[in-house]
């Protein structure tokens, strides 16, 4: 799955999105944090100043019995892996910012 957020530099330096490992699933019900190896970002991490950059935030998901096929079936499978978690959250720890990248509310 691939959930796009548009960012928005308001400063007036280029920013750097932090590395594909600093990026954590927020899970559901405030469980907190947790890291997942295939979650990255999708697209350029590179934000100029005074710009508007559109990216992914890629996760991938194994089902259990191969590759799904459209209908019911996928949608109860994707519909239960994104009640799971409430979005995605990027450390920037040379800046010390906390980027929150929620869930789109069509994926509720």
């Amino acid at each position: 799955m691939t959930f796009g957020y548009t960012l928005e530099n308001h400063t007036g330096r280029d920013y750097e999105l932090p590395a594909a490992s600093y990026i954590y699933k927020a899970l559901a019900n405030g469980k907190g944090l947790q890291q997942d190896v295939t979650v990255k970002w999708e697209g350029g991490t590179s934000i100029p100043a005074g710009q508007k950059v559109h990216i992914g935030i890629q996760i991938a998901y194994e089902y259990p019995d191969g590759q799904p096929k459209l209908g019911d079936q996928f949608d109860a499978f994707t519909h239960r892996r994104l009640a799971e978690i409430e979005g995605f959250v990027a450390l920037d720890q040379v800046n010390r910012f906390e980027i929150r990248f929620p869930k789109p509310p069509t994926m509720k």
